[in-house]
């Protein structure tokens, strides 16, 4: 044990007795707490008492809540309870009045001799305390839970211990208001040595007190260990499961007098996505790793001001003598005490020219809006009044031209009806919607291309669109684009944009853009599209650009026939191109593929899901039968009934993986060079 570890717990683990008239009260934690002895139940010389949950009917007690009842208000002496294996669905709550209590599952790795290292506890079978509460529950009193409410454990004792447990709290990762917290720690004085806290966002609320986690594994996707205590993190596993970006500690301090911090020493941090070390709840949110190893997985800049700039100059987020590519940084200065790691692209005025994913989020609890250009800006719509703009073009023209710096639109649910157009003069624009409800954000128009513009000339396709967007590293989450005119097969003049990109640099995540005839017109500069859901009928996703679609669902809503991708290519030279990666197919009609727009058109897809609406040819020339020789049409080990390609144009590819690779991955639009994700 390092001395930093012996100096941060010399305060309360030691030996001390408080004398109580003739009770002598045991305010300290020894490693005797941790264990029983299975044959005896009850080692002698402890003193204390056992009692047995077994789920079965062979104990004490068939709950854990049971057992905790059990337990006599203001006990002045260690009370074991131990926990046989078993799936306990219920919420327990051990209160203020009942301290010096043990939760001790079986195997007993202490009393066994058996003793396990983090990692080792990830993959143990343990006696599992679970619940699936989130904060959008509707409690009995009618209101909902809130995330402070949702815990699967409660913890107000004091002295309180555990080993050798499950406690997770699972629930729909895509649900709304998701936050679900597996562990909730209030009581002063609590160790918890190989336990198992398994979630997703909020898995542990780490909420007051001083507490230690010693060979514990900590599992969830966003501020998974989040709260206001001082707590020290001594040799865990700190996994993360977050899909794209995350977080793995949110500390809660207001106040420079507040002596509350997260300790990480020794730790191993692995898992999947993207993650920031941790975010600034509070004004002086203190975290500090030490010693730690880290995976790849950190999110390069390693730190979040959850949007507030404030926090900058007094919150204290550090790391000491960390190893593993994960630890790496690039460029660091120290401000005040609070150490933050920047990636500087241009020397001019420090502009951020990438998109990563703090750029698609908001703390929705604590939006504010900046007037300085200097920071991040946070540009609030709300339809209902309440915000900084009723419409999504007002909050855009409240962005200054030629802007340096991030600038976000939270829109909160509605239907927007209007037009909306983010000029080249405004760069680095993030249009957000509220999590999880991207189906209530809707901005709708209903321009077709022959309709008559303000000149008295037909609109065309380009300026039908609803949403069009010029502004360069342009991002958007959680919102529905919308074009909600109907086109019939054949008809004329019914093209009609939902979104229309002529961005250099653009990334949507998670966004639907819904129409029927040319609904997404994908025209000019290198696009990311990531698990967004785009609804047509005709050359639905059509354009000259250079973009990445991953793992979106593409659907048609054709009566009869149609395309998914129309791309317009017309050089050899032309680096542009349509590749689909892991994308969902689906829907009603007979569909292209692809249409040759151009002559030398390029659209690939690549281990896509393919339902039976594949017109078995698969591709067309557009009846330009000189296409067939220099349109690149090709597939990649697909899977699905559309997928069969015994009837495909002689002239389509089957791709091998050399032939392949180039549109695989982030490489093909250059992502190394403007995507941090």
């Amino acid at each position: 044990m390092r001395l930093s570890v012996l100096v941060y717990l010399v305060l309360w683990l030691k030996c001390v007795q408080v004398v109580h008239g003739d009770i002598v009260a045991r305010n300290f934690i020894t490693w005797e707490d941790f264990m029983v002895d299975e044959d005896g139940i009850a080692y002698s010389d402890v003193g204390g008492r056992v009692i047995v949950v077994d789920q079965s009917g062979n104990g004490d007690s068939t709950t854990v809540q049971g057992a905790v009842d059990m337990v006599p208000h203001n006990n002045t002496q260690r009370v074991k309870i131990f926990i046989y294996p078993g799936t306990y669905r219920e919420r327990v709550h051990v209160p203020k009045s009942k301290p010096l209590i043990s939760f001790i599952g079986k195997p007993n790795i202490m009393g066994n001799g058996n003793a396990l290292n983090s990692m080792d506890i990830a993959n143990a079978i343990l006696p599992i305390l679970t619940n699936s509460t989130k904060a959008s529950d509707k409690a009995s009193d009618g209101q909902e839970f809130g995330t402070i409410r949702t815990a699967t454990l409660w913890v107000q004792s004091d002295f309180f211990c555990a080993t050798a447990i499950t406690i997770q709290n699972l629930v729909d990762k895509d649900a709304d208001k998701r936050q679900a917290v597996a562990l909730r720690v209030d009581g002063d004085k609590a160790v918890f040595y190989q336990v198992r806290l398994v979630g997703e966002q909020d898995t542990l609320l780490d909420n007051t007190g001083i507490h230690y986690f010693y060979q514990s594994y900590i599992q969830g996707s966003v501020d998974f260990i989040f709260g206001n205590a001082k707590s020290l993190f001594h040799e865990c596993v700190l996994y993360s499961v977050a899909e794209f970006w995350g977080a793995i500690a949110a500390h809660h301090r207001d106040s420079a007098d507040e002596d509350t911090g997260f300790s990480f020493v020794d730790c191993r941090i692995t898992g999947t996505g993207s993650i920031f070390l941790g975010r600034a709840w509070g004004k002086y949110a203190t975290t500090v790793y030490s010693y730690c190893d880290m995976d790849d997985i950190i999110n390069p800049l390693g730190w979040s001001d959850w949007d507030n700039p404030s926090s900058q100059g007094s919150a204290m987020f550090g790391e000491y003598e960390c190893s593993g590519k994960g630890s790496n940084r690039i460029v660091f200065f120290f401000v005040l005490v609070f150490v933050i790691w920047v990636q500087v692209d241009s020397a001019e005025g420090g502009v951020r020219n990438y998109i990563s994913w703090e750029d698609f989020q908001v703390n929705e609890q604590r939006l504010f809006f900046k007037k300085s250009h200097n920071d991040v800006r946070v540009i609030v719509v709300n339809q209902n009044g309440g915000g900084h703009s009723k419409t999504v073009q007002g909050a855009v023209d409240m962005i200054p031209k030629n802007n340096k710096h991030r600038v976000k639109i939270y829109i909160n649910p509605g239907i927007y009806r209007e037009k909306v157009y983010i000029p080249v003069n405004k760069p680095y624009v993030s249009f957000i919607g509220k999590r999880n409800q991207t189906a209530r954000t809707v901005i709708t128009w209903n321009s077709k291309s022959s309709d008559m513009g303000p000149n008295g000339q037909a609109l065309g396709t380009y300026d039908s669109a609803t949403v069009g967007v010029d502004s360069d590293y342009f991002c958007a989450t959680a919102v529905t684009f919308e074009n909600s005119v109907i086109a019939s097969a054949g008809g004329k003049g019914m093209q009609a944009v939902a979104l229309r990109i002529n961005s250099p640099r653009a990334m949507f995540y998670r966004v639907r853009i819904k129409g029927t005839q040319d609904t997404l017109l994908d025209n000019t500069g290198t696009h990311y599209f990531l698990k967004c859901r785009i609804v047509g009928k005709v050359d639905f996703i059509c354009g000259s650009a250079k973009s990445l679609y991953e793992n979106c669902r593409l659907q048609s809503v054709a009566e009869n026939y149609g395309a998914i991708a129309a791309h317009h290519r017309n050089s050899p030279k032309e680096d542009t191109g349509f590749s689909f990666v892991g994308c969902s197919i689906r829907g009603t009609g007979s569909v292209y593929l692809g249409r040759a727009w151009g002559n030398y058109s390029r659209i690939i897809y690549s281990k896509c899901n393919m339902d039976g609406i594949i017109n078995p040819e698969g591709w067309s020339e557009w009846n330009h039968p000189d296409r067939k020789k220099t349109a690149v049409f090709g597939e990649y080990e697909c899977k699905g009934e559309g997928a069969d390609r015994r009837f495909r144009v002689p002239w389509s590819k089957s791709l091998s993986y050399q032939e392949a690779r180039p549109f695989l991955y982030e490489s093909f639009i250059d992502g190394e060079q403007w995507l941090r994700l």
